[in-house]
C-alpha cells in the first residue's frame, strides 16, 4: 500500500482548481469533511453548500483526467474497494461511490454562501469558469 504523503506527491502533480460530485436520484452526493468547517468560518460562510456543474467541454475532459488518476491510483495500490472516502481526494471519492451506489459523476464547482451578503466563496472552482481557468488555479 502507498503512503498517504506519496499519494499527496501525485495529488500535487495532477492538481485542479474544481470537484467531483455524484448526483443520485436527484441528491447530490458529497462527504463532508471537518476541514470544511474551518474553511467556512475562515470565509464567513453560513454553511449553505453550493454546488456549480461545470460546462459540458470542462466535464468531458476533467472526467477523463478522473479516470486517467483512478486507474494510476489503482496501479499504484492506492485505490480499492474497500475506499473510504479522503479528504483532498473528490475524484478518487466519487469514483468510488459512483461505482458502489450508481448515479452520475459531477465536475465543477463547489463553495458556501458567506452571511449576511449571499455572496458566494467558491473554495474549489469558481462561478463561469473554463477548462484553462480549473486548470490553471
Amino acid at each position: 500500500m502507498i503512503s498517504i504523503q506519496r499519494a499527496n506527491e501525485q495529488e500535487t502533480k495532477m492538481s485542479f482548481d474544481g470537484h467531483y460530485w455524484v448526483v443520485r436520484d436527484g441528491k447530490i452526493i458529497d462527504p463532508m469533511f471537518k476541514f470544511y468547517e474551518t474553511v467556512k468560518r475562515q470565509w464567513g460562510c453560513d454553511g449553505e453548500i453550493v454546488y456549480l456543474p461545470a460546462s459540458a467541454i470542462a466535464q468531458a475532459v476533467f472526467k477523463k483526467k478522473q479516470l486517467e488518476k483512478v486507474k494510476t491510483a489503482k496501479m499504484m495500490g492506492f485505490y480499492n474497494s474497500q475506499w473510504d472516502a479522503s479528504q483532498g481526494f473528490c475524484d478518487i471519492n466519487a469514483y468510488h461511490e459512483q461505482k458502489m451506489r450508481g448515479g452520475e459523476i459531477v465536475f465543477g464547482s463547489m463553495g458556501w454562501r458567506r452571511t449576511g451578503d449571499n455572496s458566494i466563496h467558491y473554495e474549489y472552482g469558481g462561478e463561469n469558469y473554463t477548462v484553462a481557468q480549473f486548470m490553471l488555479n
